[in-house]
């Protein structure tokens, strides 16, 4: 640190840098003028640690002119001399440093043999350091403020200015340097001079202050006697953190998201995602600093948050949060996942049982469903009546009986639907289906309804009435009726009129632990009491086969990149999806090809893959059939046969191929003769009889691998 000669207002007789004491500065005390006019100075130098000023102490064995002309440059003085005076009282403390001077240092801590000036202990002085030094040419009496620390932000700063005072021998030169870089050209910083006698005063303006400007600012005076450099003002503009997110970014169920929140400020944001209040990705190393922004020189940082295998949980509110450890407040900027899914059932409908007796009216039955998804589902209600569906339109009855309330909920990707039945009657028994579909597929659920009046009975089939073959079946035979005191009733059975022996006599449960198809028919249950009254009722069973589907032929046809496949099925269904990696097709036509597998691999060998077929049938049953198959990598050029490969008529040969990846042309050759270029369909004239191996070789692939095609034909 350099200065001008000045009085410290600790003490009129210290002279040094116009400062406040701070850790390392520097200045004399007991000054004796030597020479008129203050042309040179003696005085006992003091460092300032840690707020205080104590004495430098003095080793003679150190005495050299290059300590001594750091420590008068570091003042701001000319020539010097160095030397020792005895201390006056032995018990003053003061600072011993292991100097070891060049003479070129811009301060004694640059010479100083220490770690840090904490480290530092204050010893009794013997000796205090003296300088002699002569006043300089040029002084350089003050540059204001010491530092600068603003915050500005778009639409909101004021230039920053720095003013260097200074006086000596005219004319005067200034400079200023910017991190030790000479700024007399500069972008967006000018600095004026004014000149009165032989005090001159420069100001520097930075016009457009961002953290470009950051940094050390020095003033430098000069003139034909020499130069003087002031201490260093340091500038600190700080700009508050923006956030920026993608907006409603999207996934598809079992694909994988990206999430990308950028942040720009100074200091460096740091960035952090959250999901429900939970901290769930934190990062501040993606960061580096950039000048296309309204403010060059702030930090521009970016943080994604990936998510692989997405399913509909992941989806909703995520929260970027811009933190700068308390620099400036936490700034939020929310984006919310959508996750694109196949409708799944949330909460099923209930089975429902109502008792009417002959004085109830204006009963309503409800049935609700949740299903999720996205696109939203639309949900259908249906009512399953003599084995087939029937649509169930809000209002579609006479008494217009039947409502559908719907709730949607985006954020949440769930549709609520209920299905609301007033003035209940016995004819309105039965099993009612809920049905809800988007672009990407479709779910249903179903649920019964019984409705039990006075006197009557009723059977309810567990858990439905219409079943795969092997599932369990129990059949629940309720009856709304009162015995009297001596009363006693019994149940039997009937299945197509023809009486069942029950395990159980009299039981009101039937219970089929695998059903078959065979056992597919009407059931009846007849309750009977001791006085003679009889209550009756029935309800019709339908199992159905397995459902089964099947690769037809040779499905899967692997060709180069391409599949094709046929698909047959033992009954209607609802839909049938081919799925190979990532790629998903209708199958429900029973043909499908796919054009294009190579999508994922990434290697140069036959690469394989899994075809996934599954059906889904009116019931819910899913059949489902896994195939492994190879296929050419995209890193290939390849050769295939097509039609009928190889056709030989005669002695002559006609080959029709084709070629997989960015092949420019081909060169074939029989046997070992010498290869010639070629292309389909390729003829072969007057080959001889025997066993002949034709190559087929892809060419112009650029740095794929080629992968030739040779096959083997007779002549006879």
């Amino acid at each position: 640190m350099t200065g001008a000669i000045c009085h410290s207002s600790e003490d009129e007789n210290s002279i040094g840098i116009i400062s406040n004491c701070t850790t390392g500065g520097l200045r004399l005390v007991n000054v004796i003028t030597r020479r008129p006019n203050a042309q040179s100075f003696d005085g006992v130098v003091q460092m300032c640690i840690n707020g205080l000023w104590k004495p430098l102490c003095h080793n003679e064995t150190t005495d050299n002119e290059a300590i001594g002309k750091v420590t008068c440059d570091q003042l701001g003085f000319g020539k010097q001399r160095i030397h020792s005076s005895k201390s006056i009282s032995h018990q003053n403390p003061g600072v011993h440093l292991n100097l070891n001077c060049n003479g070129s240092e811009s301060s004694l801590l640059d010479c100083a043999q220490i770690i840090h000036l904490s480290k530092f202990r204050l010893l009794t002085c013997n000796f205090n350091t003296k300088v002699h030094c002569s006043a300089p040419p040029v002084r350089i009496s003050s540059l204001t403020p010491e530092s600068v620390n603003t915050v500005v932000s778009e639409g909101s700063y004021s230039p920053v200015k720095l003013t260097c005072s200074a006086t000596g021998t005219l004319p005067l030169v200034v400079r200023w340097n910017f991190l030790s870089t000479n700024l007399t050209v500069a972008y967006l910083r000018t600095f004026t001079n004014t000149v009165s006698g032989p005090n001159l005063t420069s100001v520097l303006t930075i016009s457009d202050p961002s953290p470009a400007s950051n940094g050390e600012y020095e003033c430098i005076v000069e003139n034909s006697h020499g130069v003087t450099r002031s201490r260093k003002s340091i500038v600190t503009i700080k700009v508050p953190p923006t956030i920026d997110v993608e907006s409603e970014p999207f996934a598809e169920e079992g694909a994988s998201a990206v999430m990308l929140c950028t942040g720009e400020g100074y200091p460096a944001p740091l960035l952090s995602f959250s999901k429900n209040g939970v901290r769930i990705l934190t990062s501040s190393s993606s960061c580096h600093m950039t000048s296309n922004s309204v403010f060059p020189g702030v930090y521009r940082c970016t943080l994604s948050y990936s998510i692989t295998n997405v399913n509909m949980s992941d989806a909703g509110s995520y929260i970027c949060e811009a933190s700068t450890n308390g620099t400036f407040p936490v700034q939020y900027k929310t984006t919310y996942l959508s996750v694109w899914g196949a409708p799944k059932v949330v909460k099923k409908p209930a089975n429902t049982t109502i008792f009417l007796h002959p004085s109830d009216s204006g009963v309503v039955a409800n049935l609700t469903c949740i299903v999720k998804g996205l696109p939203l589902p639309v949900i259908d209600w249906y009512r399953i009546a003599e084995g087939t569906l029937r649509s169930l339109i809000e209002g579609n009855s006479e008494e217009k009986r039947w409502r559908i309330v719907t709730k949607s909920s985006l954020s949440e990707s769930t549709v609520h639907s209920s299905l609301l039945i007033s003035n209940i009657r016995s004819e309105d028994q039965g099993m009612y289906q809920c049905i809800g579909a988007n672009s990407l597929g479709s779910v249903r659920t179903e649920a019964s309804l019984y409705v039990h009046a006075a006197h009557s009975a009723i059977i309810q089939a567990l858990p439905s009435s219409v079943l795969i073959e092997g599932s369990k079946l129990t059949l629940l035979c309720s009856v709304y009726h009162q015995l009297s005191a001596k009363e006693y009733a019994s149940f039997t059975w009937t299945k197509d009129d023809e009486p069942i022996k029950q395990k159980i006599p009299f039981n009101s449960v039937m219970t089929f632990k695998s059903i078959s198809l065979a056992d597919s028919g009407q059931y009846q249950c007849i309750y009977r009491t001791s006085t003679g009254q009889t209550l009756r009722a029935s309800i019709n069973i339908r199992v159905e086969a397995h459902l089964k589907i099947q690769l037809k032929g040779d499905s899967p046809v692997v060709f180069g990149h391409k599949m094709w496949l046929m698909i047959e099925s033992n009954k209607p269904t609802s839909g049938i999806h081919c799925s190979v990696g990532r790629l998903t097709k209708d199958c429900s036509s029973g043909e499908v090809t796919f054009d294009d597998l190579s999508c994922s691999i990434h290697n140069i060998e036959p690469y394989p893959l899994s075809l996934t077929v599954n059906a889904t049938s009116a019931l819910g049953e899913v059949s489902l059939i896994v195939r492994k198959f190879y296929m050419d990598s995209p890193l290939l050029c390849s050769v295939h046969l097509i039609n009928e490969g190889i056709t030989v008529n005669g002695s002559q040969v006609m080959v029709e191929f084709t070629g997989m990846g960015p092949v420019k042309y081909y060169k074939c050759s029989l046997d070992s003769n010498r290869p010639r270029l070629c292309s389909s369909p390729l003829v072969l004239n007057n080959v001889s009889g025997g066993y002949h191996t034709l190559t087929i070789r892809p060419r112009g692939c650029y740095s794929r691998v080629e992968k030739p095609l040779s096959e083997s034909f007779m002549i006879a």
